[in-house]
């Protein structure tokens, strides 16, 4: 088997049997097949060390103390665990009616004892190609959502889900009782670039700016959005206006040391910023983002009016 950057691993094999004999030959079976075995000796103790992550395979035999096999299959489904766990269940009993109530516990495969080495391979390998499939359906479903809220030619958030997720920030902000503060930008002179030089050239100094900001915010706590044409928000959850000022210059000397070489033409790039915050200790509290937006534009076109590569807060 092999990770997404193409890199072999064992996959993690949960074995639960309470006859040590069988859950040492199972688990040497696994160990020369590629797997890693993990054996619990009930379903209980299974449970636990799926809670602690990483394995995608159960092995369960029916009967056991404290968890039987159905059981352990049902605890499993209701549980929400970071990946599906692929469950086959072992049993000396071959009435179909078992079969059937395995299954409809969550198993997704059935082995008779005593346990065929190649049959049970086979099932492991079925188990990969479904998990594997999973994964590959999971990641592209992840790569779709994101292509849906992010911009395409910048690579930051769009406007779209800026004005979603800000209103979530808004919520919980006035739910703690924290700061919010948003930094609205426009690029300087961004017209002139594509009159001058053409829209590859905006395009690149587009690019360069998101890429500057991105980079001077805290990862996990700030982000970015394109707000349409030339501007750019930068969210700043739990900040005050002084730390959101400090944070926007910050970010402006950052855009103001980049520089680009398009088609040989040296340009600089500069950025005006206006800062907004919404404070949770006045009556401001109430404030919509609309106002909130509002407030960081006019302030930004302030900064224009001042000369450009400037930072309005107040």
């Amino acid at each position: 088997m092999t990770d997404r950057n193409g890199s072999e691993h064992r996959r993690r094999v949960l074995v639960i049997e309470d006859n040590e004999s069988q859950a040492l030959s199972v688990s040497l079976l696994l160990q020369n097949n590629g797997y890693e075995p993990l054996v619990a000796v009930n379903g209980r103790q299974g449970i636990d060390l799926l809670n602690e992550g990483g394995i995608s395979i159960a092995i369960s035999d029916w009967v056991m103390p404290e968890l039987d096999g159905p059981a352990f299959c049902r605890a499993v489904r209701r549980r929400e665990l970071k990946g599906y766990v692929y469950i086959i269940l072992v049993t000396s009993q071959r009435e179909t009616s078992n079969v059937v109530a395995g299954l409809e516990a969550g198993a997704d495969d059935f082995m008779f004892k005593p346990i065929d080495a190649a049959v049970l391979v086979a099932r492991l390998r079925t188990a990969d190609r479904i998990l594997d499939l999973e994964r590959s359906l999971m990641e592209r479903n992840r790569a779709v959502e994101k292509l849906a809220v992010t911009d395409a030619l910048t690579g930051v958030y769009n406007r779209r889900y800026l004005v979603d997720r800000l209103e979530e920030e808004r919520r919980r902000s006035a739910r703690y009782g924290h700061f919010l503060s948003v930094v609205m930008g426009d690029v300087d002179h961004f017209k002139a670039v594509n009159d001058r030089l053409g829209h590859h050239a905006g395009d690149a100094v587009l690019r360069a700016t998101a890429d500057a900001l991105v980079r001077g915010t805290r990862q996990g706590v700030d982000w970015v959005a394109r707000f349409g044409g030339e501007e750019f928000v930068v969210v700043m959850p739990e900040t005050e206006p002084v730390g959101a000022l400090v944070a926007a210059e910050r970010l402006r000397r950052s855009v103001a040391a980049t520089t680009l070489d398009i088609d040989g033409t040296p340009v600089s790039v500069t950025i005006s910023f206006g800062v907004a915050s919404l404070e949770h200790d006045s009556p401001a509290k109430e404030g919509s983002i609309g106002g909130l937006l509002q407030l960081a534009d006019l302030r930004m076109y302030e900064a224009k009016r001042r000369g450009r590569n400037q930072t309005v807060a107040e």
